[in-house]
């Protein structure tokens, strides 16, 4: 009679963690980010030809002489990217930003703000919630710096000599990303199911930034420790934002949910057998 008991205790508990744990948790996600320049914070302004200009929907910017022979505008472009059923856990890229680095004259674009709209969306619609679950716009303040390309000295804005790395066909552009508000964040979704409010965690990442040198942050007037990138003369540099969703801490996988359902049920059969002895 305890065995039964016991078997049943068992049973009971792996149904309720199961439920508790997965019923309410949303595994699978619609994500949309996107990005565009802002056209009231270009820098400098200018009807001039020659003035930092955009098209195509905000995404596209471009200075320099359109005219030039033999040469070709400098610029920058942004590529936005949404996602259909993305796995808690899964990375994602979706905001790449290109810059173009080619020798031109002035008047070079010095600084331009990038807004990036985030929403997500459960792949299963929950009904009486919103569409989409999450949404909200953060803003990354860009500096840029066209740097010429003989340096002073022999040594380039970035505090390396002409010639060397990454200033070898001159010296590289410096682009600093001064995130306004914070990236990572976290958010609750309500109880809709009896089981419990579930919270997740948006975590963002980002290929081709780095800390630069003192001396590039320095360049621009920011302080030590600045976020950004170095692009090459006469190529294409890319750097791109991904993002990662992730559910609450502890939550067993199903692996693990299986194993503790049949460990707690085998513990029940094994009294029993005992009891039959």
């Amino acid at each position: 009679m305890k065995t039964l008991k016991l078997a049943r205790i068992a049973a009971a508990t792996v149904a309720l963690v199961a439920g508790g744990a997965h019923a309410a948790l949303i595994t699978s996600w619609d994500i949309s980010d996107v990005a565009f320049f802002d056209p009231t914070t270009v820098t400098p302004t200018g009807a001039s030809i020659y003035s930092p200009k955009l098209s195509n929907a905000n995404t596209t910017l471009r200075w320099g002489d359109p005219y030039a022979p033999n040469t070709q505008q400098s610029g920058l472009d942004i590529d936005s990217q949404s996602f259909t059923g993305v796995s808690l856990g899964q990375l994602v890229n979706t905001v790449s930003v290109t810059h173009l680095n080619f020798p031109i004259e002035a008047p070079f674009l010095t600084a331009v703000d990038i807004l990036a709209t985030i929403s997500l969306t459960p792949t299963v619609a929950i009904p009486g919630f919103p569409v989409p679950l999450v949404s909200g716009t953060t803003t990354f303040k860009v500096k840029f710096f066209e740097t010429p390309n003989g340096g002073s000295n022999g040594v380039c804005a970035d505090g390396n000599a002409v010639g060397v790395g990454l200033n070898v066909a001159g010296c590289a552009d410096i682009f600093v990303v001064d995130k306004e508000t914070p990236l990572d964040f976290s958010f609750i979704v309500p109880d809709y199911d009896g089981l419990g409010d579930i919270e997740y965690f948006v975590k963002f990442s980002g290929t081709g930034f780095t800390n630069l040198s003192a001396a590039a942050c320095s360049s621009l007037g920011v302080a030590a420790g600045c976020t950004g990138f170095l692009t090459e003369e006469n190529k294409a540099s890319d750097a791109v934002f991904g993002l990662t969703i992730t559910g609450p801490q502890g939550v067993p996988e199903p692996g693990s949910l299986a194993l503790l359902g049949l460990g707690l049920l085998g513990l029940g059969a094994v009294r029993r057998h005992k009891s039959v002895k």
